[in-house]
């Protein structure tokens, strides 16, 4: 699929898990940055990061343990 969109953010890779001072303040402005998004995607059925986007992959449309 394509979508046409130059730039790709994700908050685990954009934002330095390792620094605290830099993830708050980023945290603090993630609105600003969703606000210009042409898309977002959100998953709330996914038991850690490494789940993947249900229907997309071979995971589970059913949140876990369900």
């Amino acid at each position: 699929m394509e979508l046409g969109i130059s730039f790709l953010w994700v908050d685990q890779y954009c934002i330095d898990q390792r620094c605290p001072e830099e993830k708050h303040e980023q945290i603090q402005n993630i609105d600003l940055i969703y606000q210009q998004a042409e898309i977002t995607i959100v998953t709330t059925t996914s038991s850690d990061q490494t789940y993947g986007l249900p229907g997309v992959n071979n995971c589970s449309r059913s949140p876990p343990g369900q």
